[in-house]
Order: structure tokens, then C-alpha cells, then sequence
């Protein structure tokens, strides 16, 4: 399936050529500082205090050392928001399988994507 169809925009590149099409998080974990397509299912959800940053983790305990984090921070919050519909993104991303492309980067020891684009995730399917 397509991921859902976000803002538009400048799309991400594709993949390098020894890249699969879509890759796992703990694939992509072994990729600091290279551009990876990731599909992922969400496992859990976060946010900070102020509400400005939604954070997606693939596993549920979001401090497990092999956590690999989507991270979506204001204005491309609103951007997504404004699209799908909703305000609550946490809800909406929770238990859901996603495609997320971008930059892989270490954070406090986690892999993570960090979303500069609407463009650069999209629903895969729910879970079932």
C-alpha cells in the first residue's frame, strides 16, 4: 500500500541504490547520517510539555536502548495536523504501520528521523 498522501512539497530523494525500498528500524539504526526509507509500526507515542513535538517510538518503552524515534517538531506539526484533520497526532500515529524517509541521526543514544517535511511520512495501513 501507499503511505497516505501528506502536504505537498519537495519530495525527499530517493534512495541510495544499495538501500531496499523499505527498510526496518533496527536496519535503519545501523545507518547514522545516511538517508533512509523506513517503515515502521508505532508502538508508542510522546510529547513534550509545551506540546510543540510529537514524538514516534517503535517500541513501547519509547528509553529502550534499541527505540528507533521519528521525531515532528512545530511548523511541520502544524503542517500534518492541518492535513489529516486532526489536532491529536499522538492518537493518530499510535498503533499505526507508518513510512517515514529522511536523514537518520543519533539522539541521546536512539536513531531517530526527524521530520522536516510533511511529505516525509505517511500512513502505511492500522493495525489490525
Amino acid at each position: 500500500m501507499r503511505p497516505q498522501s501528506l502536504p505537498t512539497g519537495r519530495r525527499p530523494p530517493p534512495p541510495p541504490p544499495d538501500q531496499p525500498e523499505w527498510i526496518t528500524p533496527e536496519e535503519a539504526a545501523k545507518r547514522i547520517g545516511k538517508y533512509c526509507k523506513v517503515e515502521m509500526f508505532v508502538q508508542s507515542t510522546n510529547q513534550t510539555k509545551d506540546q510543540k513535538a510529537v514524538f514516534l517510538d517503535s517500541k513501547r518503552d519509547f528509553d529502550a536502548p534499541d527505540d528507533f524515534q521519528v521525531s515532528i517538531f512545530e511548523p511541520v506539526k502544524a503542517d500534518i495536523q492541518a492535513k489529516v484533520g486532526v489536532a491529536d497526532l499522538k492518537a493518530f500515529f499510535l498503533r499505526k504501520r507508518i513510512h517515514v524517509a529522511g536523514d537518520v541521526t543519533q539522539y541521546k543514544n536512539h536513531a531517530e528521523i526527524v521530520i522536516h517535511s510533511a511529505n516525509q511520512i505517511g500512513v502505511v495501513d492500522a493495525a489490525k
